[in-house]
């Protein structure tokens, strides 16, 4: 299974933005000090840098948006955790050791269509290589990988 996801931009973010930046706006139109105009300048600029580069959901190719989470485990778990994949991801124990970080779980979740999408990453100096291909679960089925 191949899947592709795109970053793209939350209601959550749109609003973020745009209260900054409305309220720089009503800092610099407000009669004040200068200093208010200044640092209602530096909000608008903080809004408008947030409106272009924040995307904080991530979408499949059927429009559905979900919420991606990294988990981090030791080299050593490796074998353990893509056999917990391929069976029953829910009868396993996914706390992190939070120490060593050769493994990447990526969780791609989405509560309006109950999946889950997970891929396992292994560290080569310098970065993530895909050791497992893509597995889907039920949300309710997953544990707590999602959690």
């Amino acid at each position: 299974m191949n899947k592709e996801f795109t970053r793209v931009r939350s209601a959550r973010d749109l609003v973020l933005s745009l209260v900054l930046t409305l309220a720089g706006l009503a800092c610099i139109l407000v009669p004040s000090s200068i200093a208010v105009s200044i640092l209602g300048c530096f909000i608008t600029i903080v809004g408008i840098v947030l409106l272009c580069v924040l995307k904080s959901v991530r979408r499949d190719e059927t429009g559905a948006n979900y919420k991606l989470v990294h988990r981090f485990y030791p080299k050593a778990r490796k074998k353990e955790i893509l056999e917990a994949l391929a069976g029953d991801p829910s009868a396993h124990d996914w706390t992190e050791s939070g120490s060593e970080e050769s493994l990447r779980l990526d969780v791609y979740s989405c509560k309006e269509n109950n999946t889950v999408y997970v891929q396992c990453f292994e560290f080569i100096p310098y970065e993530y290589l895909s050791c497992s291909d893509w597995f889907k679960f039920d949300l309710d089925k997953c544990g707590n990988l999602c959690k």
